[in-house]
Protein backbone atom coordinates (compact mmCIF):
# COMPACT_ATOMS: atom_id res chain seq x y z
CA UNK A 1 0.00 0.00 0.00
CA UNK A 2 1.82 3.40 -0.73
CA UNK A 3 0.79 6.71 0.31
CA UNK A 4 0.57 8.11 -3.02
CA UNK A 5 -2.41 10.07 -4.31
CA UNK A 6 -3.65 11.01 -0.35
CA UNK A 7 -3.88 14.61 0.61
CA UNK A 8 -3.23 13.53 4.02
CA UNK A 9 -1.82 10.80 6.09
CA UNK A 10 1.04 9.98 4.04
CA UNK A 11 2.77 8.44 7.53
CA UNK A 12 -0.57 6.27 8.04
CA UNK A 13 1.26 3.29 6.60
CA UNK A 14 4.78 1.96 6.89
CA UNK A 15 7.76 0.98 4.48
CA UNK A 16 6.68 -2.47 4.70
CA UNK A 17 2.98 -1.44 3.38
CA UNK A 18 1.04 -2.81 6.19
CA UNK A 19 -1.41 -0.06 7.44
CA UNK A 20 -0.94 1.57 10.62
CA UNK A 21 -3.04 4.09 12.66
CA UNK A 22 -2.33 5.96 15.09
CA UNK A 23 -4.45 8.26 17.14
CA UNK A 24 -3.05 11.84 15.30
CA UNK A 25 -2.29 10.15 11.85
CA UNK A 26 -4.66 10.39 9.25
CA UNK A 27 -5.17 6.74 7.55
CA UNK A 28 -4.78 6.75 4.14
CA UNK A 29 -6.51 3.81 2.19
CA UNK A 30 -5.64 3.08 -1.25
CA UNK A 31 -8.81 2.18 -2.75
CA UNK A 32 -8.22 0.38 -6.25
CA UNK A 33 -5.14 -1.50 -7.11
CA UNK A 34 -4.48 -3.63 -10.06
CA UNK A 35 -4.18 -6.28 -7.73
CA UNK A 36 -6.77 -5.52 -5.08
CA UNK A 37 -9.79 -3.79 -6.64
CA UNK A 38 -12.22 -5.06 -3.36
CA UNK A 39 -12.42 -2.05 -1.66
CA UNK A 40 -14.25 0.49 -4.22
CA UNK A 41 -16.12 -2.50 -5.39
CA UNK A 42 -17.12 -3.60 -1.93
CA UNK A 43 -18.63 0.10 -1.76
CA UNK A 44 -20.45 0.14 -5.12
CA UNK A 45 -22.32 -3.13 -4.28
CA UNK A 46 -23.12 -2.00 -0.62
CA UNK A 47 -24.39 1.03 -1.90
CA UNK A 48 -26.46 -0.70 -4.94
CA UNK A 49 -27.98 -3.11 -2.11
CA UNK A 50 -29.12 -0.52 0.27
CA UNK A 51 -31.03 2.09 -1.73
CA UNK A 52 -32.53 3.64 1.39
CA UNK A 53 -29.41 4.57 2.66
CA UNK A 54 -28.21 5.97 -0.84
CA UNK A 55 -31.06 8.27 -0.32
CA UNK A 56 -29.93 9.85 2.92
CA UNK A 57 -26.64 10.05 1.62
CA UNK A 58 -26.37 11.47 -1.68
CA UNK A 59 -30.39 13.51 -1.46
CA UNK A 60 -30.18 16.84 -0.64
CA UNK A 61 -34.38 16.99 -1.48
CA UNK A 62 -36.19 15.80 1.86
CA UNK A 63 -39.30 15.09 -0.27
CA UNK A 64 -37.65 11.98 -2.45
CA UNK A 65 -39.58 9.55 -3.00
CA UNK A 66 -38.31 6.55 -0.23
CA UNK A 67 -38.22 2.73 -1.35
CA UNK A 68 -39.44 0.16 1.31
CA UNK A 69 -37.13 -1.06 4.11
CA UNK A 70 -35.15 1.15 7.14
CA UNK A 71 -31.86 3.11 6.66
CA UNK A 72 -28.40 1.14 8.43
CA UNK A 73 -28.43 4.28 10.89
CA UNK A 74 -30.01 7.90 11.42
CA UNK A 75 -27.15 10.13 9.99
CA UNK A 76 -24.57 9.99 7.29
CA UNK A 77 -21.80 9.23 10.21
CA UNK A 78 -24.10 5.89 11.37
CA UNK A 79 -24.34 5.13 7.70
CA UNK A 80 -20.43 5.28 6.42
CA UNK A 81 -19.99 3.37 9.85
CA UNK A 82 -21.81 0.46 8.75
CA UNK A 83 -19.92 0.63 5.36
CA UNK A 84 -16.99 0.73 7.03
CA UNK A 85 -17.32 -2.15 8.69
CA UNK A 86 -18.71 -4.09 5.60
CA UNK A 87 -15.58 -3.19 3.88
CA UNK A 88 -12.92 -3.64 6.35
CA UNK A 89 -13.94 -5.44 9.56
CA UNK A 90 -12.68 -9.08 7.12
CA UNK A 91 -10.08 -7.79 5.24
CA UNK A 92 -6.70 -9.03 6.58
CA UNK A 93 -4.70 -5.57 6.19
CA UNK A 94 -7.50 -3.03 7.97
CA UNK A 95 -9.09 -5.73 10.77
CA UNK A 96 -6.27 -4.52 13.51
CA UNK A 97 -6.92 -0.89 12.29
CA UNK A 98 -11.03 -1.13 12.42
CA UNK A 99 -11.33 -2.17 15.41
CA UNK A 100 -8.70 0.37 17.39
CA UNK A 101 -10.16 3.04 14.90
CA UNK A 102 -13.10 2.77 13.38
CA UNK A 103 -14.38 6.20 13.25
CA UNK A 104 -11.46 6.98 11.06
CA UNK A 105 -12.57 4.20 8.79
CA UNK A 106 -15.75 5.49 8.79
CA UNK A 107 -14.06 9.35 7.63
CA UNK A 108 -12.33 7.60 4.92
CA UNK A 109 -15.74 6.15 3.54
CA UNK A 110 -17.28 9.66 4.04
CA UNK A 111 -14.31 10.93 1.40
CA UNK A 112 -14.34 8.31 -0.63
CA UNK A 113 -18.02 9.38 -1.28
CA UNK A 114 -17.76 12.81 -1.17
CA UNK A 115 -15.48 12.40 -4.30
CA UNK A 116 -18.68 10.45 -6.07
CA UNK A 117 -20.35 13.27 -5.38
CA UNK A 118 -18.16 15.48 -6.38
CA UNK A 119 -17.40 13.39 -10.13
CA UNK A 120 -20.81 13.65 -10.52
CA UNK A 121 -21.62 17.41 -10.17
CA UNK A 122 -18.41 17.61 -12.66
CA UNK A 123 -19.48 15.19 -14.94
CA UNK A 124 -23.12 16.25 -15.33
Amino acid sequence: MSGKGCKRGRGATSKDDTPTASTSAAICIVWETPTNPGHTSKLVKWLINHPVDCIMLFSENKSTPWPEGRASGNTKVEICTVIAEVIFKDDSDWVETFKDHPMKLSKAVQDRLGMYVFAKLLYN
